[in-house]
């Protein structure tokens, strides 16, 4: 594509897996529908998001919103705002640092996570949740350098399918997924970097739902 636009409605982007378009052309998606995967272009809005038997679900790609909403339905289950540092677990744990940026949200700041090769390395916080519920989990990040970073969210019950952290604008990328707990469960977000990657995250939030709204 260049310098054009193209636009989908009501469309399933499962076999979308690649798409050729200049800085001047865009890719958005109406009412989405995939299975797995990550989305090829922004989605302005999703239907079918999740599998009931939960099996793994895609990552859409969003635009950032010029601001976050202060209040949102459903559970917050966990909340790392831009000011907040955060560490990926494993066998050299990653914590991120503070720095400012003017182009993302109102401005302010953002963490830095540098992240080299490595397998499965998890949040050190973890979201708790009681029975069935439907998770939304949402990263407002930029891809600094190097290759994209893969992204799964997983619990004692229940698992994404795989995202990535590929965009070198700001964006947001947004995962549902159904899980099933007889009691309370844990779950957090995986990380996976083929080399050495820095990326910008200015939030990272997941808020739980009884049903799909």
């Amino acid at each position: 594509m260049v310098a054009s636009g193209l636009q989908t409605d009501n469309c399933s982007l499962q076999n979308l897996t690649s798409l050729r378009a200049d800085a001047a052309s865009t890719v958005t998606h109406e009412r989405a529908r995939m299975f797995s995967g990550t989305s090829v272009g922004r989605v302005m809005g999703i239907t079918h998001p999740a599998n009931s038997e939960g099996l793994r679900t895609p990552w859409f790609r969003m635009a950032v919103p010029r601001h976050l909403p202060s209040s949102f339905d459903g559970h917050e289950v966990l909340a790392i705002a831009g000011e907040q540092p955060f560490t990926l677990l494993g066998d050299l744990p990653m914590r991120s640092a503070t720095v400012q940026r003017s182009d993302v949200l109102r401005g302010g700041p953002v963490q830095q996570l540098s992240i080299g090769p490595s397998k499965n390395m998890p949040l050190s916080q973890a979201a708790k949740v009681l029975g069935s519920s439907w998770l939304v989990t949402c990263y407002v990040y930029k891809l600094l350098s190097g290759p994209a970073v893969q992204l799964q969210v997983n619990g004692t019950s229940g698992l994404s399918g795989i995202g990535d952290l590929s965009s070198t604008d700001w964006e947001m990328l947004i995962n549902i997924s159904k899980f099933d707990f007889a009691g309370e469960g844990r779950i957090t977000a995986y990380h996976q970097a083929q080399g050495k990657s820095v990326l910008l995250i200015a939030a990272i939030a997941m808020r739980s739902f009884e049903k799909l709204q």
